[in-house]
Parts: C-alpha cells; structure tokens; sequence
C-alpha cells in the first residue's frame, strides 16, 4: 500500500497569489498525496472533504484492460480547490501527461459520481488532467454554489481527459436526467484536449447528453475537444438562476454524433436570466443542429463528417483524409496547448488539427540551419539563406537547426553584419531544435538550456527577426533562441498569427553577453492581424527579456481582442534566474515591462520587476485584460519594485477580472508587491479592478492601493456626482462586523457578518472586501487578502445598506477590513477607510 504526502519541489516556488499572502496571515498549508491503488485513491478522496488548505491527488499510472482504478458511486463535496493528476511515475517522481495511462472506473451503469467543490475558500475550484474517467450511471462535476445572496464563485478545468461510458439509462430517484453535468457559477469551465464518447440516455424526453452549466456571468472555453454525441442528444450550454452575461467559445473542436443521430448544440436559458448570450464557434467541425437562445458567431466553422478512425472502438484519431488535420489554429489560446490528449505535441505543422488528437499528418517544408556563416545569402544551409529559401514559398516552412559544435558546449553563435532579411512567408524558425537545447521547466523562473545566440557584430543593428506592414502573408513562429544587439530584436508590423515563445532576449548565456534591446525587445503594430502570442501557458513557452526600455510594446495601431493578442507568462525585467537584477549600464533603462498602446490584450500570468516607471503601462487603450500577473516580486518572494505596478490611461480594462468583470475568488487577481503605487487609474472610465492582491506599497506616504487620479487618497463626496477618473466612483464604509462569538486570542479563520453602507448614484454595485495586517499612513485599507463580494442596489436615494459574511484571516492588533465598489458600468472605486477588527473588543460584539 503507497500512500504518502508530498512536500513543495522548491522553497522558493512561485505559488498562487493567494497562497502566498495567507501565507502571511494563516498557518495553512497546501497537501498534495501520491497514491496508486484504488483503496488509497478512494480515501484521498474521501480526505478531500475535511481538507483546510489546496488539495492535490497524484495517481500513478494505472491504464489498459486489465490495470485501473476501480471505484464505487461517489458523492464527494471537496472543502477546498482540489486538482487530481493522472500520469504519474512510482512515487510520483516524473510524469507522463496522457489521458490512456491513467485510468479511473466506476464500476458500472448503477453508480453516479458526483464531485462538487465550494465552502469557505474565496476562489473554489475543480481541476483533472491526464485521467480517462469512465464506466458509470452519470457524471456531475461543479465548482461554486448559489445562494440569494450571489453565491461562492468556482472554476472547472478540465485537460487532456477522456469522459466515456457513463450510460443513464433510467431517471428514478435523484440521479442526473444527464449523463454528463459540468457546472461553475460566477466563473469559468475551461476543458482543453477533452474526449467525450460513449454517453447514453435511454430518456426520448430528454434533449441534453452532455450539460455546460453556467452561472452568474460565467463562461464555457472548449477547445481541442473531440465530443462524439448519441441518440441524438445535444452538447446543452445552459445559463444558471443567476441573472449575467453569458458566453461560450468552442475553438478547433469537433462536435459530432459518429450515430448520425440528429444531436447538435443546444443554448438553454430556462430562467431567463441571460442579459446576453453569446456562442462563439471557431475553427471547429458541428453537427448543422444549432439551437437556443445564443447569439451564433460563426467563424471558419463547417458541417462535414470529421472522418474519425474507428469511433464505435473508441478511435477518434483523424484519418489521413480527414477535413480536421491542419484545420485549426496556427496558434491557439495563450501558446496552449502544446500537447494532445495523449501528450503529442499539437502545432508541428501548417496548423493544429481539430478535436483532441493531433495526427502525424503534416503538409511542411522543413530547412535545416548547419552552418553560421552569414555571408551565403543564397546557401539554404545558413540562417540567412533558409529564410530567404523560405520567404520564396507559398505555404509554411519550418527552418530548424543542427550545427556543430567544437566548443564542447552548445553555444552556437550567429554573428551578424547586416539585418537578416525580413519575414514575407509562414515560417517557424525553431532554435530549440539545435542538439544541446533543453526547454524551461522552471515554474518561476528561466532555465532553458539556449544553443542559438544570434547577435549583431556592429553595436546595434535595427532588428533581429522583421515582418514588415506590407507583408500580408507573412506569420512568424520564434522559439528557443538568444537574442542581443539590436535596437528591436522582434518587429511585427505586419503579417498574421505570430508567436514567440521559449526565447531569451539579453543576458548571459554560457557566461557570454547578449545586449539587451536598445529601445523595445518585441513589438507589434501597425498592420499585423489576426493572433499574437507571446509566451504561452506552457512553462517552456515562457520568454525573458532581461532588459529594454519596453519589454513588450503593444503599438497604438493594433486594435485587437484578449482572444487573438496575448501576453502569457513571461519573465520581464530580471535575468533568467528571476532574481538577479539587471544593471543600468548595460542599458539606457529599464522602463516598462508591457506597454499596452494598442487595445484589446489578455495579460496573463507574467513576472514583471525591476522597471522604473510601470510594470504594465496601459497607454491610452481600452479593452485589455490583465490577469494573475507577478508585479515587483521576484522568484524568490523578495522585493524588486516597478514604478506603478499598472498604470492606467484608458477605458473599460479589466485588472484581475475576466473581460465582462466576472471574478472567481483570486483566481484572476494580480499579486501586486513592493512597487511604489499600486493600481493607478490616472484617466479613463469603465475600468475594474477586483479580486487583486495587493500590499507593501510605499514611496510617497499617501499611496493606497487603487487609486483613481495622481492625487493620492480621493475622498467620498455626498451623493457621488463629481467626475474624473472611473467617474470618482464613490468607496463603501464598513459600519460593524458582527461576530457570533468573541474569537479567542490567536483565532485564526474566524466567520464574521460585516454590515457597511454606500452613498453614490442610483444603480447596482459590486462590493469587495479586503483584509490587511495594517493601514496606511492616511487611514485606507490595504488590499492584501481577497475576503469575497457581494452587490448593493440603489433604488432610489442616493445610500444603501448591505451585508456580507466573511471569513477573516485572524483578528490581531492593526489587522483591518476595507471595502471596493464598482457600479455597473465598471468604474471601481480606490479602496476605502480601514475598520479594525479588533475594535470589536472595545465595543462588546457588534462594533460601532
């Protein structure tokens, strides 16, 4: 019998923003088991109940006929975000992610699962990856719940998973009258590289085989799924009793019925509670039975057999003349994903294929670089000369590298005289293929091993890798390559669907120095369309720019969306270790690490440090996203201060938040440390900043955490009818915290009711709560730990009352609550006055 705890792979790992700050104020701490047999997998299940802190369930590998998991009907309610692994090694030492290896039964057409996760944790959450479940009655999995009062928020993720077997064939009793139900409110259900096959129910009543719930302005992300329907039984995207915004997207997917029955997508809104409903099919092959109450974005979509191999086996591998294969995406959705269903790499063609296998069919001219001579133009067998070769083809080619090296490491220097020619063609130049080139597996930091240094023998040279304006063909895939002396290492100014991801820009490798960017390391605008990726979500996808007086420049001309231009986990403003700081004589400056010009980016998931004036500069734009960043703390927790972590001059951004300002508890928060302002809204209306993060903000002694205009501390007027930045929106008080007992010396994760008021316009508003260990100098609130939310509603008059209950981290001396409104149109408030909890001693229970 194996059954151990796991302790964290490194001290100084990068966790969740909000682990890192409970850190701070709670003694919880994260379990991870290993187990590998099903006596052990059913009472780590059973354990997930009572958990205090993030839970994590490895499972070593357990696949084919006669070697799985075997278990009874569950009905598990997990206290806290839980993951569950498959692909593990014994003791989980290693992992192989591939949904076939790990294998977890059910035992059987008389046993529903159900798995569900909320409770106390502010950001609830359910995440399997590398697993096949199958074999039972039905399936339900849900994160969050609702209640009157708003309810808990929780996310689904779903990954390279296989759903199959779940038969219903009856709906007495409580049982699902679906055979599969994936529900989140107030958040998201992402599934990436999801087979779901072999679902039926025998009900000729029922419409829905596979159910999407969604709650409270959530939204459904499907994308790489191969979802084969039956009995004629519909994919069913249903709006929850929560009025909101509703979207789902389905990307590069196949939904089909291999039983040629009439199934098809369905939107449901039984309440009728959907302010909107949109679906967004991209890039995918349907079943032409499209109904409900959605708007319908069709976009390289079609209706044809996808040709699966066998799908009544359960093959759904792509035929060699399948309308699928290279039908996708060049690049999809932040550089994810890079492998399949079953651990193949996906993109290793003209496109990714559609559903979630990816085949070995590829339709690609192939370069191979072996000499560093840069005065062949015409030499195909030389950088220069490879992209010339390339530039000359109509389709996409791919220029990898095999070089010799004398040196006995890998280091493999390409010295430049002249600018390399500009990018006319599709092409991937991949430097991760020279021999010696090892990836990044670092979660927090840089450690790839990178061969191809190429640089430019002069000072400076213009730019390294160009697409010019004019170049409407063009598209550049840029991976695993060093890249120093020049002015703009990476100019897209034109062309379409490019990605750069896996590349050192500056700094040393193997002891020699690439001079960081003279002006910015990579820039996009003017003419480019369609996607734009840097970095991905994969950890080798990961860029770092070591130094430019932009790290990232968005120009002011590209005008996009969060769905095709992305900034995804990149190190900017450190060295490759994350924590060595980068030297102003080796560059002008080192100003901004992302400066959004141009409109409309999702920034995700970045380390972003050591910049003088902003980590995220949005100049002048509207409609970016930032989420889950890492501003001005490097990889090992210390300090390493921006100016202003982010810097606002524009309208309708979302910081922290999804792009309609849903939150999930902190799931989509910024961690904000050290910097010298924290949020700063300087103009612009619409913009919303929740669920982030932020603490151990100095340099001018007024700073507070959310700030609306350069003034510092703004304070309320009566009836809210000043203007400026977000509209001045006014801040909420809090008037008394309520506690059912007097918490005992110590206490920590105590329930408390907190009663507040807001004075503002007629409207409804988001309130947020916030705990901090202290005030700042001027009496406002710290915006250290996410608490929860709820909303008000201003009828008539100009004030409301509310209530919200609340879990406080612990009650010490300087320890506050502070509260953050934002009315409907977005406009969020600064934070406001600090209540101290421990005043509650001085005024019996309730406070004053």
């Amino acid at each position: 019998m194996f059954f151990q705890l796991l302790s964290k792979s490194r001290m100084l790992s990068s966790i969740s923003a909000s682990l890192l700050l409970l850190s701070m104020v709670s003694t919880a701490q994260a379990e991870t088991v290993c187990v590998d047999n099903s006596a052990d997998l059913q009472a780590a299940l059973r354990n997930g109940e009572t958990q205090t802190a993030p839970y994590t369930i490895k499972l070593v590998q357990a696949g084919g006929i006669d070697h799985h998991y075997l278990l009874p009907a569950l009905r598990l309610a997990f206290s806290q975000p839980t993951r569950i692994e498959g692909g593990y090694s014994a003791t989980c030492a290693s992992r192989e992610i591939n949904a076939t290896n790990t294998v977890i039964d059910f035992g059987g057409a008389n046993n529903d699962v159900v798995l569900s996760q909320s409770g106390p944790n502010a950001s609830a959450s359910i995440t399997l990856d590398g697993l096949t479940l199958q074999h039972g009655r039905s399936l339900s999995i849900s994160a969050g719940d609702w209640d009157q009062f708003g309810g808990a928020p929780g996310t689904l993720h779903l990954s390279h998973l296989r759903i199959t077997d779940f038969d219903l064939e009856d709906t007495d009793g409580e049982a699902s009258q679906t055979p599969l139900i994936l529900q989140s409110h107030r958040a998201a259900i992402t599934l990436e590289n999801v087979q779901i096959d072999h679902l039926h129910q025998a009900d000729s009543s029922a419409t829905c085989l596979v159910r999407l719930g969604l709650d409270g302005d959530s939204r459904a992300t499907v994308r790489h799924a191969s979802v084969d329907l039956s009995d004629a039984k519909n994919l069913c995207l249903a709006a929850g009793q929560t009025s909101g915004n509703y979207r789902a997207d389905i990307e590069d997917s196949i939904v089909w019925s291999s039983d040629n029955s009439a199934a098809g997508i369905a939107s449901l809104d039984d309440y009728h509670v959907s302010n909107r409903f949109d679906l967004n099919l991209a890039n995918s092959i349907y079943r032409d039975n499209i109904s409900g109450v959605a708007a319908l974005h069709l976009t390289n979509s079609k209706s044809i057999d996808p040709l699966w191999m066998l799908p009544s086996d359960g093959n759904y591998h792509l035929h060699p003349d399948s309308p699928a294969l290279n039908a996708g995406t060049r690049h999809v959705w932040q550089g994810l994903p890079d492998t399949d269903i079953e651990g193949n790499t996906v993109v290793g063609g003209a496109a990714s294929d559609l559903g979630a296998n990816e085949s070995p069919f590829k339709a690609l001219q192939v370069f191979t670089v072996s000499n560093t001579a840069d005065n062949l133009p015409n030499d195909p067998t030389t950088l220069r000369g490879a992209i010339t070769a390339a530039n000359l083809l109509a389709g996409p080619s791919t220029i990898n590298f095999n070089v010799s090296s004398s040196g006995g490491g890998c280091s493999i220097p390409f010295a430049l005289d002249t600018a390399l020619p500009a990018i006319t063609a599709p092409i991937t130049i991949d430097g991760s293929t020279q021999p010696g080139s090892l990836p990044n597996t670092d979660p927090d930091a840089f450690n790839a091993k990178i061969c191809v240094r190429i640089f430019s023998i002069p000072q400076s040279l213009p730019t390294g890798f160009k697409v010019a304006s004019g170049s409407t063909n063009a598209s550049l895939t840029l991976r695993g390559v060093g890249l120093g002396g020049f002015d703009q290492p990476v100019t897209l100014q034109g062309g379409k669907n490019h990605l750069i991801a896996g590349n050192q820009f500056g700094g040393f490798i193997e002891g020699q120095l690439l001079n960081p960017a003279s002006f910015n390391a990579i820039t996009i605008g003017t003419a480019a369309t369609g996607t734009f990726t840097v970095g991905g979500a994969a950890t080798a996808d990961r860029n770092v720019i070591v130094g430019a007086v932009s790290g990232i420049n968005i120009s002011s001309t590209f005008i996009t969306t969060p769905a095709q231009c992305q900034l995804v986990n990149n190190l900017i403003g450190l060295h490759p270790d994350g924590v060595t700081k980068v030297l102003n004589n080796l560059i002008a400056a080192n100003q901004y690490g992302i400066n959004l010009a141009g409109g409309g980016c999702l920034v995700k998931g970045n380390r972003i440090a050591n910049n003088t004036i902003d980590g995220i500069w949005i100049n002048g734009s509207n409609n970016n996203v930032i989420q889950s960043n890492k501003l001005g703390i490097d990889a090992a927790a210390n300090d390493a201060p921006n100016g202003s972590a982010i810097r606002i001059n524009g309208s309708n951004n979302a910081i922290g938040t999804m792009a309609n300002g849903a939150i999930s508890g902190v799931t989509f928060g910024n961690l904000v440390r050290y910097n010298s302002v924290g949020v700063l809204i300087n103009s612009g209306t619409g913009n919303t900043v929740r669920s982030n993060q932020i603490f151990a903000i100095g340099g001018i002694t007024n700073t507070v955490d959310i700030d609306l205009g350069a003034s510092g501390a703004t304070p309320n007027d009566q009836d809210d009818t000043d203007t400026g930045a977000n509209q001045l929106q006014n801040f909420p008080l809090v008037k008394a915290l309520i506690f059912a007992t007097v918490p005992a010396p110590g206490a920590t994760n105590i329930p408390v009711t907190l009663s507040g008021k807001l004075n503002s316009q007629v409207g409804s508003f988001r309130i947020d709560a916030y705990f901090a260990n202290s005030c700042n100098s001027v009496k406002r609130g710290r915006a250290q730990v996410f608490l929860d939310n709820t909303t008000a509603n201003i009828v008539s008059g100009n004030s409301v009352g509310f209530s919200m209950a609340l879990v406080l981290p612990n009650v010490a001396a300087k320890a506050a609550v502070s509260l953050v409104a934002t009315d409907a149109s977005g406009n969020t408030s600064e934070i406001g006055t600090c209540f101290p909890v421990d005043r509650i001693f001085q005024d019996s229970v309730e406070g004053d």
